[in-house]
Order: C-alpha cells, then sequence, then structure tokens
C-alpha cells in the first residue's frame, strides 16, 4: 500500500528544494504518539510501514519522537534510539524526522547551506519556554547554521478565532505579543490566542527572513473534514485518537 497524493498538503517553501523530503498529512493519514503505546492502532503501524516502503528507507532511520511536552531539543546522530523531546535536529540523510501535532503548532525547518534539518512540536507552553529560540540556536551551535539561510513551514494548527484560553494564559504572551490575544466579550476573562502568529513572530525575533517563513492557513478545529483535532475531539465528548503528521528528511 502507498500513501494517496490526496492525503499530503504540498509547500510553497519547501517544493523545489532537490535536497530534501517532506510531508504534511491530512485525514485519514494519521500517526499515533508512541507515549501511547497501549493505544497504538494497527492502522497507525500501518501508516509508519508506509513511509519507510515508500522512500525506501531502513524502518529505523524513522524518528518518532515521543514528546514530552518540553522545551529541549536533541540532536539526532543515530537510529536505533528512543529520543524524548519535542524537538529535534539532524545533518544525516535519510534521517526521517517526524513530528505529530493536533492542534499545536508544527514547525518544519531546513537550512538550505548547511542541509540541516529540524523538527518542532510548540504547544503554548513551549512557546513561552521558547522552544522556537532553543532550536534555532541549537541549529547554530551544532551545525554552524544561520538564520537567514533556514526555511521555516509553520504547519496546520487551530486558529485564534478557536483557542480560547484563560487570562493566565492570555498574560504569558502580553506586551510583546499583543496582536495575538483578543478579547471574547462574551465570557468573562477569556481570551482568544493566535499561536501560529506568535510562533512567526518568535522566528522573525531570532533573525529568520520574513520572506523564509510559510505560514499554513489551515485550522485544525475548523477543518474537521481535513485535519484531526484534540480540542474538537474533547470538545464533543469523543475519545481522541489520532494525531497530524509532519516530517522532513534529507537526502
Amino acid at each position: 500500500m502507498r500513501i494517496k497524493k490526496q492525503d499530503i498538503l504540498q509547500s510553497n517553501l519547501l517544493w523545489n528544494e532537490k535536497n530534501l523530503e517532506y510531508f504534511i498529512s491530512t485525514k485519514p493519514f494519521f500517526i499515533r504518539s508512541p507515549i501511547y503505546e497501549w493505544e497504538y492502532s494497527a492502522q497507525s503501524k500501518q501508516n509508519l510501514d508506509m513511509l519507510w516502503q515508500d522512500f525506501t528507507i531502513p524502518q529505523e532511520n524513522i524518528i518518532l519522537l515521543h514528546q514530552t511536552h518540553s522545551s529541549e531539543v536533541v540532536i539526532i546522530h543515530e537510529s536505533h534510539k528512543r529520543y524524548e523531546a519535542d524537538a529535534a535536529i539532524t545533518q544525516l540523510n535519510w534521517k526521517m524526522l517526524i513530528v505529530l501535532a493536533s492542534d499545536c503548532v508544527p514547525i518544519l525547518l531546513y537550512d538550505t547551506k548547511n542541509h540541516a534539518i529540524g523538527v518542532i512540536h510548540a504547544w503554548w507552553r513551549w512557546l513561552d519556554a521558547e522552544i522556537i529560540k532553543n532550536t534555532l540556536y541549537s541549529l547554530q551551535e551544532i551545525f554552524w547554521s544561520q538564520p537567514r539561510d533556514i526555511l521555516c513551514y509553520i504547519g496546520p494548527c487551530i486558529s485564534q478565532e478557536n483557542y480560547e484560553v484563560w487570562a493566565d494564559v492570555a498574560e504569558k504572551f502580553l506586551p510583546h505579543f499583543l496582536r495575538s490575544v483578543s478579547k471574547q466579550l462574551q465570557k468573562n476573562n477569556t481570551f482568544l490566542l493566535d499561536v501560529r502568529w506568535i510562533a512567526q513572530q518568535q522566528l522573525l525575533k531570532h533573525w529568520v527572513l520574513e520572506k523564509n517563513i510559510e505560514m499554513s492557513q489551515y485550522c485544525t478545529y475548523r477543518e474537521k473534514d481535513v485535519f484531526h483535532s484534540y480540542r474538537r475531539s474533547t470538545q464533543k465528548g469523543e475519545v481522541y485518537q489520532w494525531n497530524n503528521a509532519l516530517w522532513i528528511m534529507l537526502k
């Protein structure tokens, strides 16, 4: 079985990079996070199998992070290892770095000059903890990457209109990201947070060029026929079981 083209989105920014393979999934494709091994469905494993078969790489070259909701960054030097982090970087060819997200902000990074890649899973808490800065600094320190050479794809995530947060969360992004917070007047002490815009501004703050940032406008919550959404599932009282997947690989 092969991955269907209709289950994949394209990036205008990454499309013509000849040294790169990348993947942005839509429904029905999904991968279940390995931290939920007791819920690890047969379909999720089958989808993972399709990845290494379609791209003719060893199965162990698929690096599926055990995302722990932290701001740590790991450097991928080898396979056959359990990596616990929400961001990873590597310069190795044919190592598929996979990031899973349902409403959080997924980011793919590619240094076009030094040929290094990275993935980030950014929940609001780790945006506040500057996981983006940590990843860019790690690329710079380990692989000599310069921000001006890095392409950044901000993937589908929850939109501001659907991301309701309490005041204590909104206050963490004031005053530096004032535009990212809007008051929802019909509910006391409730705000709408634009995590996608915050991610973009943090990339710009650390000298990534605006022309090198592509920001998907898809909303995982709103586009119910296209993406899986943790918030949508839980608000409807459904059992949440699936993650959207993005990956990147040097070849």
